[in-house]
């Protein structure tokens, strides 16, 4: 959720250069690229210095730009940037949209704003404390995590603290709205229980844990034994595991030959896996292989699940991939040479939203999914 431009990014397209590897796709399904299919148009296109991150704000028809120290607020039926958004502080670490879309935050290290969206009002502000490496929203609009503290998105008041930030990774709520868990890189995973105060704070001394995230049985996914490796740009989880929310007790794991690049949780509590190697695993929910894809030459970096049991895959020089869950099949969708660092699908399911980055800037491109 760093959407500054991060040095790993840096790092990786060195390594690409410098390999000098010829790009080529086996054992996949390929499609038209987008220039000649009908299923997918190029609607907006716009060269950004320094962009990670596009949203889909408002019934979606809404395109949120982070770049730099700006958010640009796109209407995507004419192209035209309806609101600019600027911080005065800092670089920007969160630009989301309530899943209603009637707020929109704009967060950095020293603030959060909470814009209404209808007219672009500013309605509450919140300051930090200390620097404020991570912020979010849980999927029911209702939380707000920052500095921190997970505070009320219906009064802006503290529900409560949720311990100190010091190398943050990744956070998520459970599916019932109980519970809130954060990675510390160094010192583990914080479950934290939401409404009840009288209830401490857990934590799970995980080892170099890199990502979590929690299923609809109120367990939780890992990443952890990470490590950062300058030819593979970043830090890179070797094991993924199931822990219970109850005890932290371990209770399956998948430790593949290759370093994990992204995952992502999909239906029935499975996992979407991306390694270095170029393979695509699906696990279920036991982290077993079920289904296996492979890519030569190169691997997927990006990865957003959306709405039809369908995983987006960017990877980092040879384009964008569909995995269908349903029938399991990956579709190849366009050729591209840049790094693809981020997708958004609209919860409609109408639109997908990609950051592809050059040296030195970043494309942002949205297609209407037909």
């Amino acid at each position: 959720m760093k959407y500054a431009l991060n040095i790993k990014y840096l790092l990786l397209i060195i390594s690409l250069i410098t390999t000098g590897c010829v790009y080529n796709v086996t054992n996949i399904k390929t499609s038209p690229t987008l220039k000649t299919t009908a299923n997918y148009k190029l609607i907006y296109e716009k060269q950004a210095y320094a962009s990670q991150k596009v949203t889909f704000v408002n019934a979606n028809n809404l395109l949120a730009i982070a770049d730099s120290s700006d958010i640009f607020i796109v209407n995507l039926n004419n192209n035209n940037i309806v609101k600019n958004l600027k911080t005065p502080d800092s670089m920007i670490t969160l630009s989301a949209a309530t899943k209603s879309g009637k707020q929109f935050i704009l967060a950095t290290d020293m603030s959060a704003q909470v814009w209404d969206t209808k007219n672009w009002s500013l309605l509450n502000q919140f300051n930090a404390k200390q620097l404020s490496k991570l912020s979010g929203i849980s999927s029911n609009d209702n939380i707000f995590y920052f500095d921190g503290s997970l505070w009320s998105l219906d009064d802006y008041k503290k529900i409560r603290h949720s311990g100190e930030e010091i190398n943050p990774g990744s956070f998520d709520f459970s599916e019932n709205k109980q519970y809130f868990i954060k990675s510390e890189h160094q010192f583990g995973a914080a479950i934290v229980p939401v409404n009840d105060k009288n209830i401490d704070i857990s934590t799970n001394r995980i080892s170099n844990l890199e990502k979590v995230k929690f299923r609809n049985d109120n367990n939780y996914y890992a990443s952890y034994n990470a490590k950062f490796i300058v030819e593979q740009g970043g830090y890179r989880a070797k094991t993924l595991g199931l822990f219970s929310v109850k005890n932290n007790d371990l209770l399956y794991s998948y430790e593949p030959d290759s370093r994990l690049t992204c995952w992502t949780a999909v239906d029935n509590n499975g996992v979407l896996v991306n390694l270095f190697n170029g393979d695509i695993v699906l696990l279920d929910d036991k982290l077993n292989i079920t289904h296996k894809w492979h890519i030569d030459n190169d691997h997927i970096h990006s990865c957003e699940k959306d709405n039809n049991n369908q995983v987006w895959l960017g990877s980092t020089k040879s384009g964008l991939y569909k995995a269908d869950l349903s029938s399991k099949t990956l579709t190849k969708i366009f050729d591209s040479e840049n790094m693809i660092t981020d997708l958004e699908v609209s919860s409609d399911n109408k639109y997908l939203g990609t950051v592809e980055f050059l040296t030195g800037e970043s494309i942002v491109k949205v297609y209407e999914l037909r």
